[in-house]
This record gives structure tokens, C-alpha cells and sequence, in this order.
């Protein structure tokens, strides 16, 4: 016998009312965290570009000399 942490829905396959709240909550989130993955990638970018040009942090920001 296998046991899930997921509960089944329904018998008919449709989730029921308590599933789709839980994965709406966990699809928002993944997509946070996905989010700020994203911001944390393109600091670093800023900050490989700012050094390498020996720019002023906010020249890098804004991407213009």
C-alpha cells in the first residue's frame, strides 16, 4: 500500500474547493521565488559589469557611462 501527502480531490478527479486553494497558494509561491532568483541574477550581473568597468554602482544601474 502507497500513501501520498496529497490528499485525493474526489473520486471523480476534480479537485475539490481545498486543492485548488493549496496549489493556487503554491503556484504563487514558486513564482515568487522565481521572482526574486530572477532579481538576484541580474545584481549579480550588475555588479560583475560595474566591476569590470570600474563603474560607479549607479552607472550600473542605469546601464549608461
Amino acid at each position: 500500500m502507497t500513501t501520498s501527502r496529497v490528499p485525493r480531490s474526489s473520486l471523480d478527479g476534480i479537485p475539490d474547493g481545498a486543492t485548488i486553494a493549496r496549489l493556487e497558494q503554491e503556484n504563487a509561491q514558486l513564482r515568487h521565488a522565481h521572482a526574486v532568483d530572477s532579481h538576484a541574477t541580474v545584481d549579480q550581473a550588475i555588479g560583475v559589469l560595474t566591476a569590470s568597468h570600474q563603474l560607479a554602482p549607479a552607472v550600473g544601474v542605469r546601464g549608461t557611462a
